[in-house]
């Protein structure tokens, strides 16, 4: 696939994401990862700050806001983003590909499902976006 064929892809995905924002939520508004958000968590220094990339409809980032972590979140949807705003969630169109955060911004980064939406040609460019804006340790 050349790389043209991939951002018709990656634009008909946006698409349908915009397209099915309530049916979305309506299947995954109460299916809470607690488990993997609990330890991810634990692993985080009190109010810490986190990435929430990939946030969709804030699901996850109103979950963490709420257990005391300065959460900001982001996603490329339209739909998604006035969701999470919905959900009183910090939330910014952003792609994962150039984040526009400085060096050392972030205690984690919680991305949930988002990365296999990446097509594997930009996954190594996330990665090094995600190293960037990470803190040390």
């Amino acid at each position: 696939m050349d790389k043209n064929e991939l951002k018709s892809k990656l634009k008909q995905a946006l698409k349908t994401y915009d397209i099915c924002s309530k049916i979305y939520i309506e299947y995954t508004e109460n299916k809470l990862f607690q488990f993997q958000l609990t330890k991810f968590a634990s692993m985080l220094p009190d109010k810490g700050k986190v990435l929430d990339a990939g946030c969709g409809i804030g699901r996850d980032s109103k979950y963490l806001s709420e257990d005391g972590f300065d959460v900001i979140a982001i996603d490329i949807s339209e739909s998604m983003l006035e969701e999470a705003k919905k959900r009183e969630v910090k939330a910014l169109k952003m792609d994962m590909t150039s984040l526009k955060f400085d060096k050392d911004s972030f205690d984690g980064i919680w991305c949930m499902a988002s990365f296999s939406d990446i097509p594997k040609s930009d996954s190594k460019k996330v990665l090094k976006q995600f190293y960037k804006v990470l803190k040390p340790k």
